[in-house]
């Protein structure tokens, strides 16, 4: 129908959300099927850190899953499973045993400690918050906003560019390089503006996301010896040396949008 989105969000039932924390770099996604469905995984590296997987193996008692859950935090990030059975619970949801709902909630982390800060992770209460936010509604797809925010800032429209940049980050499904690159290309169309602090925020989250992002150091040297900081400036602007970097006197420009 003309509803559809190309998405798994189209299929009736299901629902997704997410919990993200930028600063922290790292969050959980939650795909709802409140009335149960059929799932099947394919465990696979030699750490894999999953939750009731095996239960969706053919061969067992469990048929369905209520929600399967991806999250950050390694190992940590499972105790995010936690928040999306309570928020299950308190509507009926779940595998009857006896008097009680069991929800089935299939569960895999990836592992993100040494990416963002390491003591903050996915658990019970940000799984539970997933599922409040989740919806029914086109998934958030932050690589078509990277598009259209690089799209905008080419016509110079800074202001649509720094929208569109920002529900590329706010989206939850950047892969971190491609976050790191939108913060970069944010940062990039406030300095434009003139509003440097800004800027400078953006740029050190690109670094956050990137450590070795040569264009983000030197961009931010940039933006601090225009607002006077001229001790951060030459640091920045040597570390970007080191990194490699031998563009001498121009800003590094916007970073394509990635090619998926």
């Amino acid at each position: 129908g003309g509803d559809m989105r190309n998405a798994i969000t189209d299929v009736p039932g299901i629902t997704v959300g997410h919990w993200t924390d930028l600063r922290s770099a790292t969050g959980c996604t939650v795909v709802l099927c409140e009335d149960g469905a059929v799932a099947g995984v394919d465990v696979r590296d030699s750490a894999p850190g999953t939750r009731e997987t095996d239960l969706m193996r053919p061969v067992n008692l469990v048929r369905e899953v209520h929600a399967v859950l991806l999250a950050g935090g390694s190992a940590y990030g499972l105790d995010a499973a936690g928040g999306v059975m309570r928020y299950l619970e308190e509507r009926g949801k779940g595998f009857r045993v006896r008097r009680w709902r069991v929800p089935i909630v299939g569960a895999a982390v990836l592992m993100d400690l040494a990416l963002g800060r390491g003591d903050v992770r996915p658990g019970a209460d940000a799984g539970y918050q997933a599922c409040i936010d989740a919806s029914d509604g086109p998934v958030a797809d932050g690589y078509d906003a990277f598009q259209k925010g690089y799209a905008a800032a080419l016509a110079r429209d800074f202001d649509l560019a720094i929208d569109f940049y920002t529900r590329a980050i706010e989206g939850g499904d950047l892969a971190l390089t491609h976050l790191a690159d939108a913060f970069f290309n944010r940062a990039n169309a406030r300095f434009y503006q003139g509003a440097l602090e800004f800027a400078i925020a953006d740029y050190g989250a690109a670094i956050v996301n990137k450590p070795e992002f040569p264009s983000a150091y030197y961009n931010r040297g940039f933006a601090l010896k225009a607002t006077g900081q001229r001790t951060r400036a030459l640091a920045d602007s040597m570390r970007a040396r080191s990194l490699g970097l031998r563009r001498l006197g121009v800003r590094s420009p916007d970073v394509p949008p990635p090619r998926l």
